[in-house]
């Protein structure tokens, strides 16, 4: 029996492609966003899109110095 890693990953930018490129992630179902940067974005921007637990950054900078991403 294999073992399939779940990648835990990150956004920059969450527009229109960002936002097919989280649905790519979900429905492929070998990873997860976990963390998401976007200076336009707060905590209602992504409400039914994400897990609830997934961590919303204003910058890449910021998103990529506090989470844990493959």
């Amino acid at each position: 029996m294999s073992h399939v890693k779940h990648l835990r990953i990150g956004l920059i930018g969450c527009g229109k492609m960002g936002r097919h490129h989280m649905a790519s992630v979900q429905a492929a179902g070998t990873g997860q966003v976990v963390a998401i940067a976007d200076p336009m974005a707060d905590s209602t921007t992504f409400e039914g899109l994400t897990a609830p637990d997934v961590r919303i950054y204003p910058d890449a900078a910021a998103m990529l110095g506090e989470v844990d991403l493959d």
